[in-house]
């Protein structure tokens, strides 16, 4: 609960309707359940759409069984036309709602009259029929109904293009069945986002007198690019429901984004801000973003993005260090974020000394300096990625002894009827010891590299859990100079939330690069588990 509004994350629902040919395991769906739940601010997750798909159906079902503040809910149509809710056999939606076994269910009907004849092919009397039937049926199975009205702004404004008039006499009574039939909440969904700022608040009062603030909800879509001041405006002209993606992903252009409708209701530049505790926003968006689409989250990302807190003029650094948060129009730290200041070759040593927080004059500055800015020149956006500068700067304190170094890599692939196999022998030493030769055969010379060192690490260390990925982004130079960047995201299960970061690599060679890059990763994972162990 954010305030008076309540929020419904749809983040494994409207969120997977993104350009994605990722698939979500079971093991992924239950994280981001867990993760989006662990900050307390909404009040259901939407696990996935019913009948869908098998494997989303179990998804939703293990997510029902968990314990979790928040309630599960599916998604759902009403029933088939000119049917009845009961009869499952002919309303394989209805039998999947109830199969999976959610104690919330979010169902869909369409609410603009001029769509009813065209696209599901009814009378409005019966489309009237489908909403109340299937509402009542749900809340007779002891299930919270919160009832989706599709095209609602569309209904609102009709349609400018076809001169199509609104149909807002049919909207309110398909509202007033849903709500009449028990629903919890009437959604106005701005389907195709085209509804514009101003319009907000008289959209929302007008259902607000209708039925109550207590029964109104808002569902913002981007497509205008005002999902999120949509849903933001709507919660303050009344609407005490809200649907939203964490991180606004959702198909075309996108959803409003919880995170995003946090960092605003809590805005102090606002009347009557919540009071909300945001410090692990910032780890939660970039797990749940990274595991549903495979990318990191978009450095620019409002509160939580690396970007978010980036100064690059040397004015605005300057104001920054003699007055805190004088450039950050909020405090970083209250999103589980913080200032950045990036490494690029106009960097002095004061700048260096700021991003490992202490004096200029330690020693440490000026090797990390001198390394900081022959990456650089080699073509290595140090800004754009803190953790790989981090592990730059630790393996060259004086006194940091690196938990394994890999001396010499020996490849080869050999091909027998048809089958390839790739082996590597690997030269490794693990905290300064005497070194050990590591061999291991697998298909691919990266995995043949990195499998053997991740099991000795494991059993050393103990190595935390992590899993990661790595392509090929581009080239740097021409000819015999030119050379091949390599990023590894990685997600390391670190306490409730994983941490998630990337490395990169460059080289001559795609295979030096990768490896350059996961080892990296990997040393990272290790420092972290370090740092657990010191709190």
């Amino acid at each position: 609960m954010l305030g008076n509004a309540e929020i419904l994350d749809t983040t494994l629902r409207d969120g997977r309707q993104i350009k994605t040919t990722r698939v979500h395991t079971l093991e992924d769906v239950l994280g981001v359940v867990k993760a989006i739940d662990s900050l307390g601010l909404v009040d259901y997750i939407e696990a996935g759409f019913a009948g869908a798909d098998a494997s989303i159906d179990i998804a939703i079902k293990e997510a029902a069984r968990l314990k979790l503040n928040a309630r599960i809910a599916a998604f759902g149509r009403v029933r088939a036309p000119n049917s009845k809710v009961n009869d499952l056999k002919n309303n394989y939606g209805i039998k999947s709602l109830l199969d999976v076994e959610t104690p919330a269910v979010v169902l869909v009907y369409k609410a603009w009259d001029y769509q009813v004849p065209s696209i599901i092919g009814v009378d409005l009397e019966e489309n009237l029929r489908m909403i109340e039937d299937t509402v009542r049926f749900f809340v007779g199975e002891g299930k919270e109904v919160i009832a989706d009205a599709e095209f609602a702004t569309a209904a609102f404004l009709g349609n400018p293009h076809e001169n199509i008039k609104p149909g807002l006499d049919y909207l309110l009574i398909t509202s007033e069945t849903a709500l009449n039939a028990g629903a919890r909440k009437a959604v106005l969904c701005d389907t195709t986002g085209i509804l514009m700022p101003h319009q907000v608040g008289e959209f929302i009062a007008l259902f607000a007198s209708a039925f109550g603030n207590d029964r109104i909800g808002f569902h913002g879509h981007n497509d205008h690019g005002f999902a999120d001041a949509n849903t933001f405006l709507a919660v303050k002209a009344g609407a005490t429901h809200s649907q939203t993606t964490f991180t606004g992903t959702g198909e075309r252009c996108g959803n409003a984004s919880t995170a995003v409708l946090a960092g605003n209701l809590s805005s102090p530049y606002q009347t009557n801000p919540v009071t909300v505790d945001l410090n692990r926003l910032k780890p939660v968006g970039e797990y749940v973003h990274i595991v549903l689409t495979g990318s990191t989250l978009p450095d620019n990302f409002p509160f939580i993005g690396n970007s978010a807190f980036r100064h690059i003029g040397g004015m605005h650094a300057d104001g920054n260090q003699k007055l805190q948060n004088a450039y950050n129009g909020r405090r970083p730290e209250d999103f589980g974020n913080s200032e950045k200041y990036p490494i690029t070759l106009q960097s002095g040593t004061a700048h260096i000394a700021q991003a490992l927080g202490v004096n200029k004059r330690d020693p440490w500055v000026r090797l990390v300096y001198d390394e900081s800015m022959r990456l650089l020149k080699e073509g290595y956006p140090l800004s754009d990625y803190p953790e790989f500068f981090e592990v730059i700067a630790a393996r060259l304190k004086p006194d940091y002894v690196s938990p394994f170094k890999i001396l010499s890599t020996h490849l080869s692939e050999d091909s027998v009827d048809g089958e390839r196999v790739d082996k590597a022998r690997i030269s490794v030493s693990f905290g300064g010891d005497e070194p050990v030769t590591l061999s291991h055969r697998c298909l691919g010379q990266v995995d043949a590299v990195i499998e053997p060192l991740k099991s000795e690490l494991g059993i050393i260390y103990g190595l935390p859990k992590f899993k990661f990925e790595y392509e090929v982004h581009g080239y740097l130079g021409e000819g015999s100079a030119r050379k091949v960047i390599v990023k590894a995201p990685f997600i390391v299960q670190n306490g409730a939330v994983p941490k998630v970061y990337t490395m990169i690599g460059i080289s001559h060679s795609v295979i030096g690069a990768s490896i350059d890059a996961i080892t990296a990763g990997i040393e990272y994972a290790l420092m972290l588990k370090e740092r657990q162990k010191q709190k």
